[in-house]
């Protein structure tokens, strides 16, 4: 009686149960077959093609729509042409007179000379500038991509053609002011005598060495340039 007693106490209790875990069976995916491959390529060239289709004919209808400005570009660089084999040769030759030492040695022609120098080189650089931006006008409607269209960079071309129409009329004018600037000054200093001394700067940035005294002399001028 004794030792079943022992028996049945000893032996341990059921503590709960034990779970054993089995990972999944992975999903072995199914090949695509050959077919649905090529439609898939078939598909994204297609948009990539029609995206650029769309992105050229936007292109190419800015293009036809600058087509009155190229036009009207080409009369106005023609014009610019004329205009510079005729008057650049007397405005260069209008600056060196502007510029003259000789004639800032007369008293009292300082402002029409300023004045002379001023009209004279903004006209010349008016008929520079315009030549240039006319001439680029074709090349750079020829070479618009979608980027410049997206980001609108070709609207300043109208407005170059607009800001030089009325250019050919104003330089000769300018160039009219320039020459009764020039009678006015003539006409100032006409019989005069030039009586000012210029004093030329010196150059900071070449080194003077006197001359070198060979020879008793009692004219030698040690400071003489």
């Amino acid at each position: 009686m004794t030792e079943s007693i022992w028996r049945q106490e000893s032996e341990p209790a059921e503590r709960g149960t034990v779970t054993k875990t089995v990972p999944p069976t992975p999903v072995v995916p199914v090949a695509a077959s050959d077919d649905s491959l090529r439609a898939g390529i078939a598909a994204l060239g297609k948009a990539a093609h029609d995206a650029r289709q769309s992105h050229e004919i936007e292109v190419e209808k800015v293009r036809r729509s600058l087509t009155p400005t190229l036009k009207e570009g080409a009369t106005l660089k023609a014009a610019f042409e004329s205009l510079d084999a005729v008057y650049r040769s007397r405005l260069e030759e209008l600056r060196h007179v502007a510029r003259s030492g000789d004639l800032r040695r007369y008293r009292g022609i300082d402002d029409a000379l300023a004045r002379l120098f001023g009209i004279r080189s903004e006209t010349l650089n008016v008929l520079s500038a315009g030549l240039r931006c006319l001439s680029q006008l074709p090349q750079r409607v020829r070479q618009l991509e979608w980027s410049d269209v997206a980001t609108k960079r070709y609207l300043d071309l109208p407005d170059i053609v607009k800001g030089l129409r009325d250019v050919p009329e104003r330089i000769p004018r300018q160039v009219r002011e320039c020459e009764r600037i020039l009678e006015g000054i003539n006409a100032k200093i006409a019989g005069q005598k030039p009586t000012r001394i210029l004093i030329e700067a010196i150059d900071p940035t070449v080194d003077y060495v006197p001359p070198r005294q060979t020879h008793a002399d009692s004219d030698y001028d040690p400071f003489a340039r």
